[in-house]
C-alpha cells in the first residue's frame, strides 16, 4: 500500500540520475501525492535552495497552496527556482504546484487562509482562483505525445489562462477537454497520477524510464490475504 503522503518520503536520491534528468522535488511543508513521483528514484528532494544542478525542478500537489507559496518565497526557493529556469531548467507544477507556477492565486472566500490573494511565480500566464466546490474525479487522457493514462482530480480552484497567450495542454481528457500547460520549459498539470505512468513520464522528461510495480496487482494480493485469513483475525484480538 501506499504511505500516507510524505509520512515515508525519501529524500534522498537512492541512484544517479539519468543524463539530462537531475530532478530536484520541492518539499513542501503541506505536500500531498506525494506518490505522484515514486518513479523518479534519482530525484533530491529540497526544502532549500541548492547548490546543485537539475535539469528538471517539480513542485508537487499541497494541502494549503497559500501557505507553501508563501514558505516558497520565505526560504527563497521562488527567486532560485526563477533563476534556475531562466538558466534552462525545466519547471513542473502538479495540482497545486501547477496553480503557484501562474500569476496570482486569490482565495476571496477565506477557504485556506486569511489571505485573499498571493502573488504566483509568474512562470506561466494563469490566475486561479479557490472556490468552496472540490474538484474530486478520475478521468482517463492522452498526452500531446499520444500516451494514454489514468489520473484523477482533487483540488479547489478555477484557474483560468489570459486569452492573449498561446500555450499547449498537457493532456486531452476523454470528453475532449484539455488540461494543463505546456510552454517556454514550464509545465504544469491538475492530474495526479499522470507521472506514474512510465510511458508519460518517459515522454515529459526524454529518457527511458522502468514501470513501477502495479499497484492494483498489490490491492489483489492483498484482498486474496484478507479472503484466506480474515476470519482468524478475531483469534488475535482484532474485533
Amino acid at each position: 500500500l501506499d504511505a500516507e503522503d510524505s509520512l515515508a518520503l525519501k529524500t534522498r536520491a537512492e541512484k544517479p540520475a539519468p543524463p539530462g534528468a537531475r530532478t530536484a522535488i520541492v518539499r513542501f511543508p503541506h505536500v500531498s501525492n506525494a506518490t505522484d513521483f515514486r518513479l523518479f528514484t534519482w530525484a533530491d528532494w529540497i526544502a532549500a535552495p541548492s547548490t546543485s544542478e537539475y535539469d528538471f525542478i517539480i513542485l508537487p500537489g499541497s494541502k494549503n497552496t497559500i501557505a507553501d507559496l508563501n514558505w516558497l518565497r520565505g526560504v527563497g526557493l521562488a527567486d532560485w527556482i526563477l533563476a534556475r529556469h531562466a538558466s534552462g531548467a525545466r519547471v513542473i507544477g502538479i495540482c497545486g504546484g501547477f496553480q503557484m507556477l501562474g500569476r496570482q492565486i486569490d482565495d476571496p472566500s477565506g477557504i485556506e487562509s486569511d489571505l485573499q490573494s498571493a502573488p504566483g511565480l509568474g512562470l506561466i500566464p494563469l490566475t486561479t482562483t479557490l472556490t468552496r466546490k472540490k474538484q474530486t474525479r478520475a478521468v482517463r487522457a492522452t498526452t500531446a505525445g499520444g500516451v494514454t493514462f489514468s489520473g484523477y482530480e482533487i483540488h479547489v480552484g478555477v484557474t483560468t489562462a489570459d486569452p492573449a497567450v498561446s500555450a499547449a495542454p498537457f493532456a486531452t481528457l476523454e470528453d475532449g477537454t484539455t488540461d494543463g500547460f505546456c510552454r517556454n520549459r514550464v509545465m504544469g498539470t491538475y492530474l495526479h497520477g499522470a507521472l506514474e505512468s512510465a510511458e508519460v513520464s518517459a515522454e515529459v522528461f526524454g529518457i527511458d524510464i522502468p514501470s513501477a510495480e502495479d499497484k492494483a496487482a498489490n490491492y489483489q494480493q492483498l484482498a486474496l490475504w484478507f479472503e484466506r485469513h480474515g476470519r482468524h483475525l478475531d483469534q488475535l484480538g482484532f474485533d
